[in-house]
């Protein structure tokens, strides 16, 4: 088989051009879209892991993961995120801190044993549950880029 492309003006030659730019855009932001998805499925899975922290399941934090992507500008742009209040602690842990009592009341929980005014937090580690997710995503987006390209040149 052979395939013959002529090009009798810079006209032609900046049309094909910008064909092939538009298609490597178009190309671009679906293995971008790609690796948004699997960014939130991968985070997801960690947690529902139980040989790797922190174990939350399906709780308040799971379901509260969201994706999405902005692929009507060039470039893509892209999110992992969690609305749940203590998002932030999971991804970034917290310092050691002193937890206190409100209003006259106490803290107990199962296990301790008497309820205290006040508490010594030994902080919390950092989990980067979302940020490890997205990187692990990202690495395969190359791979993902090629194959669009590919499927759009076939």
């Amino acid at each position: 088989m052979k395939l013959n492309v002529r090009l009798d003006s810079f006209q032609s030659i900046a049309e094909l051009i910008a064909g092939i730019s538009q298609s490597a855009r178009e190309a671009a932001r679906d293995a971008a879209r790609q690796v948004v998805a699997a960014s939130g499925k991968r985070a997801k899975d960690r947690l529902r892991d139980p040989a790797r922290p922190p174990r939350m399941g399906r709780g308040v934090y799971f379901r509260s993961i969201r994706t999405g992507a902005d692929a009507s500008r060039f470039p893509v742009v892209g999110s992992v995120n969690s609305t749940a209040p203590f998002a932030g602690v999971i991804e970034f842990g917290s310092m050691p801190h002193e937890i206190r009592a409100r209003n006259g009341k106490a803290l107990f929980w199962r296990g301790a044993s008497a309820p205290v005014k006040k508490v010594n937090h030994p902080g919390t580690p950092a989990f980067r549950v979302l940020g490890e997710a997205a990187e692990e995503a990202a690495a395969s987006l190359p791979a993902l880029f090629k194959a669009a390209f590919r499927k759009i040149f076939k």
